[in-house]
């Protein structure tokens, strides 16, 4: 398994995966720490793969623009190396985004207002520190927070009883209210009454629909 260097006089291997005209700013920013700093520049994804130096790197500054799909080029990139530590670069503040790559195993989310930082981030998360710009931080945690929110809503309201979900597969299999109300010596009035309540639970508006969500959540 690699290992992070922690000797001082060994520098760390940074690689910055941007456009030309902000690797230089990067660059500039980072020459007060060229000698702790090893600096390795590419200008696309394409240049990245094929110069294969990603199990020599501690740090990986990845601009968002350069790649289609970013959170699957992290995961890629965290398939070869575990131990990499990946900042995020970004000109868009999106809670969603930023949630998602920290989910993908990045580091560091930065805006790119925030470049003159660089240096200290990049010594932090070389430390296992996450770092986000701190502008950045309030809108993650209130995504977050109703994200959390939203789940236990829906936890809530689709837990179904054991009756519920005999129902649910009843209906699937075609039979009518008046069947299934035979089947459990019970009224069709009853019977009614529970599918509604099933529906509601899981926020659908008729019969159709109701398959579609019961099949999609597991209970068919």
């Amino acid at each position: 398994m690699k290992k992070l260097n922690i000797i001082h006089n060994i520098k760390y291997q940074v690689g910055i995966i941007s456009n030309d005209r902000l690797s230089e700013t990067i660059q500039k920013e980072l020459n007060l720490n060229k000698g702790s700093m090893n600096i390795i520049n590419y200008s696309n994804m394409e240049e990245f793969w094929y110069k294969n130096k990603i199990k020599f790197l501690d740090v990986l500054i990845l601009q968002v623009g350069v790649c289609l799909d970013c959170i699957e080029m992290i995961s890629l990139i965290k398939s070869k190396n575990q131990n990499i530590k990946i900042i995020i670069l970004t000109q868009s503040q999106d809670p969603e985004k930023m949630y998602s790559c920290f989910k993908a195993g990045v580091m560091g989310y930065i805006l790119m207002d925030d470049i003159q930082n660089i240096g200290n981030y990049i010594k932090k998360v070389i430390k296992n520190e996450p770092v986000i710009t701190p502008s950045e931080t309030e809108g993650l945690i209130r995504y977050i927070i109703n994200l959390s929110k939203k789940k236990s809503e829906d936890n809530g309201n689709s837990h179904l009883s054991n009756k519920e979900t005999q129902i649910l597969r009843l209906l699937s299999q075609g039979q009518t209210l008046r069947e299934i109300a035979s089947t459990y010596q019970t009224s069709i009035y009853t019977v009614r009454t529970q599918v509604y309540n099933i529906m509601k639970k899981l926020k659908v508006n008729n019969r159709t629909q109701l398959m579609i969500k019961a099949s999609d959540m597991g209970f068919l």
